[in-house]
């Protein structure tokens, strides 16, 4: 089609049957007419919040690609979480990839806050006043919450990383994530374990410091936390270590690890509350 007015027209049917045609017609013709289709935006919007609207998943799809070709990624990635499997994670596109990339930003951003605040709660919690002279201590932060559809995105993503064989590429999720469940499971199920070992080690040593974060014994507590998570994996897999492996070497491995896991640890051993 030269133009997409005539499909935009039937958006304004009484229908419901009529404007999901109209919508499944557009998520393939908004690619090319997306300018087109913006000016139906506020109704196409309006369908995708309607929850008796029955083909509401279509309309957050289209709405996503139009807010995706406008440059407005936080709302393109908004309404691609309530397209629900319409958001297909196997789809080799650009639009795809990018808000890929913004989601596991959006929740590695998300969890880490969410660390963070625990720690602020585990290691500096709020004085007691002594006297009524004292002020009262601050009111509790409100509770950081990650959106369940945008948990969802990111465990498919996982599932796409093992099935297509990027287990580096789903340990730095895990780690950036701090998710020890998937640390693990990338360790354990990939094809290169002392590799992927070696590359946990590394990046336990490595200072992690998010954008904007003042928070610093977050990270420790972190690294401490997720060596004696691995411990278990290191030591049933130390018979894949020889003299002959190539680097890192088995000797610098072990070394490494050994170092880490003598370093300086608080007294008492630190549960992560987000496993």
């Amino acid at each position: 089609l030269s133009s997409a007015q005539g499909v935009l027209a039937l958006l304004d049917e009484p229908h419901p049957d009529i404007q999901g045609k109209a919508l499944q017609s557009l998520r393939t013709l908004v690619d090319l007419h997306w300018n087109e289709v913006a000016n139906s935006l506020p109704t196409i919007e309006t369908l995708s919040e309607d929850e008796s609207f029955k083909y509401r998943g279509l309309a957050a799809s289209v709405a996503s690609k139009v807010f995706y070709h406008l440059e407005e990624l936080d709302d393109a990635l908004r309404y691609a979480l309530g397209a629900g499997d319409l958001f297909d994670l196997t789809e080799q596109s650009e639009y795809v990839e990018t808000l890929l990339a913004k989601c596991i930003d959006q929740y590695i951003h998300l969890r880490v806050l969410q660390a963070e605040q625990e720690d602020r709660v585990k290691f500096h919690p709020p004085t007691p006043r002594v006297s009524e002279v004292m002020p009262a201590p601050p009111l509790p932060e409100t509770k950081i919450d990650i959106d369940p559809r945008l948990v969802v995105i990111v465990e498919k993503l996982f599932d796409r990383c093992y099935g297509d064989g990027n287990w580096k590429h789903a340990l730095g999720i895990a780690l950036e994530a701090r998710r020890l469940d998937k640390v693990r499971e990338s360790i354990e199920r990939s094809d290169d374990i002392p590799m992927m070992l070696a590359y946990c080690l590394k990046f336990a040593k490595t200072p992690f410091h998010p954008v904007g974060s003042e928070t610093k014994f977050s990270s420790n507590s972190f690294n401490c936390t997720k060596i004696s998570k691995c411990q278990t994996t290191f030591r049933a897999v130390k018979f894949f270590f020889s003299s002959t492996m190539p680097t890192p070497s088995p000797k610098c491995l072990m070394n490494s690890f050994k170092t880490l896991k003598t370093a300086k640890k608080p007294s008492q051993p630190i549960k992560s509350p987000l496993i």
